[in-house]
């Protein structure tokens, strides 16, 4: 055997100062490893360890890696304070696995992503439980599987002239301090909420959800097959200067509402539409739909081709916009909720009206007159309607009318 040389022995014991220095690091990251997991198949945790996780527990990412990350402890972004964040951005576009649900009181912010940045949780209950804010800036784009993240508000689409989208494809999203809001700072906002989907700010102490907070912002809500539950109210162009903000509710989706508004015009318009989904109130309101203008103006509530469902859920509600058809489509309404439902405005839709069993539609004279100007039935089907039951009400000192009558009528 050869005797190592002194040149040689240096450079084994700067190899050993090096292992020596690793393993140190490794250790003292030990709850970071722990929080990362490494996944099945995956070779490395990261390209570098830079900006990893500061001393108050809270991780940072900032560089692209080649790998995914899995959530194994309570390690996952418990107890950042102010200024410290978890944020995912540099183009990174993987997903995070959640192993159990962890406790933040600081914010997730979503940077950029080049695709979407996925949440999953290998249980239902498994996800975030905490009160920090949930932002997403720039053009990035969050992808909810599974799980269930509990967020102080949500901000979405927060960077000027940027979109940012958050898409609920299963799970929960819930906010659970104050505000949700789509499109703020000059910014454009989405949020989708897909079937097996559910997005519930009801338990929130500010529970009301405005698009467009901002001058030059935007904001979309699609409750796509999926349900979206507000405890407070919807704002369309919260700001006077926004741009503009839509609701669509389709696909067989639910929104739950206490009271929608068209809080300003915007510069581009604001437009709320049922097409195949359903509008459930969640308390008795004498404007559900506020400020919304007549047939024909751009600031419209639209009934689309696969029909819309109003569900006053019980409550009774008193409807002042003029629902129409959506451009080029013939869309039919159900009203339906064991309660009186009022329409005030000169609704213009052509697909035709259904009374369900219990429900009492209320209409004034110009409602009535324009129901009556366009061939629209008023079917009350006759499962459980007993003679003499109130379905249909005219309010114009002509009484009311029973099943027999709103045939006649038709």
């Amino acid at each position: 055997m050869k005797t190592p040389t002194k040149r040689a022995t240096r450079r084994l014991a700067a190899s050993l100062a090096i292992v020596i220095a690793f393993a140190a690091a490794q250790s003292a990251w030990a709850d970071f490893w722990d929080w990362v997991g490494k996944g099945s198949g995956q070779t490395s945790y990261f390209d570098d360890y830079s900006n990893k996780k500061d001393t108050n527990g809270c991780w940072y990412h900032s560089v692209a890696t080649s790998t995914d990350l899995f959530a194994n402890d309570n390690h996952n972004f418990e107890n950042a304070g102010s200024g410290r964040r978890p944020s995912f951005d540099s183009g990174w576009d993987k997903v995070v696995t959640f192993r159990k649900s962890s406790a933040m009181v600081g914010p997730v912010n979503i940077v950029y992503s080049s695709a979407p940045i996925v949440f999953v949780a290998e249980q239902p209950a498994y996800g975030i439980d905490g009160t920090g804010n949930l932002n997403l800036s720039n053009s990035s784009t969050l992808q909810i599987d599974s799980g269930t993240y509990s967020f102080g508000c949500l901000q979405i689409g927060i960077t000027s002239g940027k979109t940012a989208t958050l898409v609920v494809n299963g799970g929960t999203v819930k906010a659970v301090t104050t505000y949700s809001r789509l499109g703020t700072s000059g910014g454009s906002g989405v949020l989708t909420v897909k079937s097996g989907g559910t997005y519930d700010n009801t338990s929130a102490g500010n529970k009301n959800f405005t698009l467009g907070q901002d001058s030059g912002s935007s904001g979309t809500l699609n409750v796509q097959g999926g349900n979206v539950k507000v405890g407070g109210y919807i704002a369309l162009n919260y700001h006077s200067s926004a741009k503009e903000s839509h609701v669509n509710v389709t696909d067989g989706g639910v929104l739950e509402v206490n009271q929608i508004y068209l809080q300003n015009q915007g510069t581009s318009g604001g437009t709320f539409t049922i097409d195949g989904g359903t509008l459930k109130a969640i308390g008795s309101n004498s404007d559900y739909f506020t400020r919304f203008l007549p047939a024909g103006s751009g600031f419209n509530v639209y009934i689309g081709a696969n029909a819309a469902t109003i569900d006053a859920n019980g409550h009774d509600i008193v409807i002042s916009a003029s629902l129409q058809d959506k451009s080029g489509d013939a869309g039919a309404v159900l009203f339906k909720g064991a309660s009186v439902i009022t329409l005030t405005g000169t609704p213009s839709y052509t697909g035709g009206t259904t009374v369900e069993a219990g429900t009492v539609l209320s209409l004034t004279a110009a409602a009535k007159d324009a129901l009556v100007a366009n061939p629209i039935a008023v079917e009350i089907p006759p499962a459980g309607v007993a003679d003499g039951t109130t379905v249909l009400e005219i309010n114009e000192g002509n009484g009311t009318f029973i099943q027999s009558e709103v045939d006649a009528i038709a």
